[in-house]
């Protein structure tokens, strides 16, 4: 993964990983922001991986994911999943009016159906929000 500049925005290139395909995510300023406070911060190693340990090993995913369980039991929240904060990250962009290609490219859904299906989890408008299929 590495920075690459798209305008005012900054984008992460992941490049391909296994039977992963290449992906760039696009960020918004506060995430650029973070991220390269981040660098500025990261211990100097000649690995190339983004995120790395103390010791500059890259940070592996079971590290990860004891991280974020060790702050869901520190929050209080019993029973969450990893996984459980990807899906929340596509259900509010999707409820917040973003694009369902644009969600599917950046999450790497190999099928829109994939990201189709967090339709039925997020709250459709009501009212006068509401537009009926017909009148698109």
């Amino acid at each position: 993964m590495f920075l690459s500049q798209n305008g005012k925005e900054g984008n992460l290139f992941i490049r391909p990983h296994e039977n992963r395909s290449e992906r760039t995510v696009p960020m918004n300023k506060a995430a650029e922001t973070a991220l390269k406070r981040y660098l500025e911060l990261r211990p100097k190693t000649p690995n190339k991986a983004l995120f790395v340990t103390k010791t500059g090993r890259p940070l592996l995913v079971r590290n990860i994911r004891t991280a974020i369980d060790r702050y869901y039991k520190k929050a209080g929240i019993a029973g969450a999943k990893v996984n459980d904060l990807r899906h929340t990250w596509v259900a509010h962009h999707l409820s917040s009016g973003a694009s369902l290609v644009l969600i599917s490219k950046v999450a790497g859904h190999k099928r829109l159906s994939t990201t189709e299906r967090y339709l039925s989890l997020i709250q459709q408008p009501q009212g006068e929000e509401k537009v009926k299929l017909e009148e698109l």
